[in-house]
């Protein structure tokens, strides 16, 4: 018979903000791929600054045939009604687009079927 290992305990790692603690939101994920009006498999890497009054939040998606590309959205109070903007253009130089993980933008509309 098998041994049962003991569930991993990891100490609570505790970032301070202002001699405040910073918490994880717990309806995390705040922005997800069904909002963002193109077709896309996930979101990546967000970045969140606060910037005259609002936040604003640049994402990574990738979309379905592996493509990388940026976008940035806005938000009032940084957790809710997130407003998904239009995809940044990437540069059109050799260099890029032979770098296989970031190749040209190829961002479908929401209307299009994924492929698989």
């Amino acid at each position: 018979m098998k041994k049962k290992l003991p569930a991993l305990q990891f100490p609570e790692k505790r970032v301070y903000a202002k001699g405040r603690p910073v918490r994880r939101y717990k309806k995390n994920p705040i922005v997800t791929a069904d909002m963002v009006p193109f077709s896309c498999r996930g979101i990546f890497n967000s970045s969140v600054v606060k910037h005259d009054g609002r936040y604003v939040m640049v994402l990574r998606c990738e979309g379905y045939n592996f493509y990388n590309f940026f976008c940035l959205a806005e938000s009032k109070n940084g957790y809710d009604g997130w407003k998904i903007g239009d995809v940044i253009p990437m540069p059109d130089d050799p260099e890029y687009r032979n770098t296989p993980a970031c190749s040209t933008t190829r961002a479908s509309p929401r209307s299009a079927t994924p492929t698989t």
